[in-house]
């Protein structure tokens, strides 16, 4: 019985550092894209700058560059993220042709 649990216990921590593991590598992933789309953005000031295009409404040019530009939001919402992007890939472990 003791070896059953023991057994069980050291399973069930495999499971939990892979999903660990695959949790890290979509942060990852999600972190990098966002930072793809802050350079954009950053890019798009510098380019506004270099036009001499800045207006007294600096500001409101920023925010209207990062609502159009910037779409993944990881940094400080970690977990959140990854837990939309399992539920937007609406992947079904139970019911996956590997398992059958």
């Amino acid at each position: 019985m003791r070896k059953e649990k023991m057994k069980l216990s050291s399973r069930l921590c495999r499971m939990k550092r892979s999903a660990n593991h695959e949790a890290n590598k979509i942060k990852l992933a999600g972190l990098e894209q966002e930072r793809e789309e802050l350079s954009s953005v950053i890019r798009s000031i510098q380019e506004m700058k270099s036009k001499d295009s800045i207006s007294p409404s600096l500001e409101f040019q920023v925010q209207q560059l990062r609502k159009q530009m910037l779409k993944t939001k990881v940094a400080g919402r970690s977990s959140t993220y990854v837990n939309e992007t399992l539920e937007n890939t609406n992947f079904d472990y139970y019911n996956h042709s590997d398992y059958d």
